[in-house]
Formats: structure tokens, C-alpha cells, sequence
């Protein structure tokens, strides 16, 4: 069986196909650019799904991923260490019933 341009069904072809499978990757490019610069650069994957989803889109996270991953597009990680400006908590025992306190570290209280 051959088809519309004399070769045989199934071999070669599908450039259509790719083209416009690149044209709605460079789109999707655009649209995972602008969320990322948006948010100043610290955006990985998952929060960049999140945002695509948000507004309509139906896209695979590892889609996401790989684009992202393609382009050098990387979400900004916590420093490890203390929490928040350098507040060391730890839980201690609490009353029946309410569940455990949090210690301030730095000035003994209890929260």
C-alpha cells in the first residue's frame, strides 16, 4: 500500500507531525519562561505544572520537566540550617489534650 506521495504507507513521513509537535513545545517554552522569570528565577517543576495547570493548560509535569531541564531552567533551593532567621525550635512536651509547645531556643520561652 502506498500513500498519497507514491511511498510505501508507514515509512518516513511524519515531518508534519514533528513540526507542529516543536511549534507547541516553543509555546510552551514561552509560557514556562515567563512563570519562571515571574517568580524571580525560583520555580522548579512542580510549582511551574502547578501555575501551567492553573490557567488551562492539560500538560504532563515530566513534559515540564524535560523542557526545563532542556533550557537550564532550575527552581532556587532552601540553604540547609536553622528555619527562618535562625530560629531553632524543638518540641517539648505539652498539655493533654492541645498537643505539644514549641521552645524558642534562642530566649527559653515557650510559644
Amino acid at each position: 500500500m502506498r500513500d498519497a506521495d507514491g511511498r510505501p504507507a508507514g515509512s518516513g513521513g511524519g515531518t508534519e507531525a514533528r513540526a507542529a509537535r516543536q511549534g507547541e513545545e516553543d509555546a510552551l517554552l514561552k509560557e514556562i519562561r515567563e512563570i519562571h522569570a515571574e517568580h524571580r528565577d525560583s520555580y522548579g517543576t512542580l510549582r511551574v505544572h502547578a501555575e501551567l495547570c492553573g490557567v488551562g493548560h492539560t500538560v504532563n509535569r515530566k513534559r515540564v520537566a524535560r523542557l526545563m531541564r532542556k533550557h537550564g531552567l532550575t527552581g532556587s533551593r532552601r540553604p540547609p540550617g536553622p528555619g527562618p532567621a535562625g530560629l531553632h525550635r524543638r518540641c517539648i512536651a505539652g498539655v493533654p489534650g492541645i498537643g505539644p509547645l514549641l521552645d524558642d531556643a534562642r530566649h527559653g520561652t515557650i510559644i
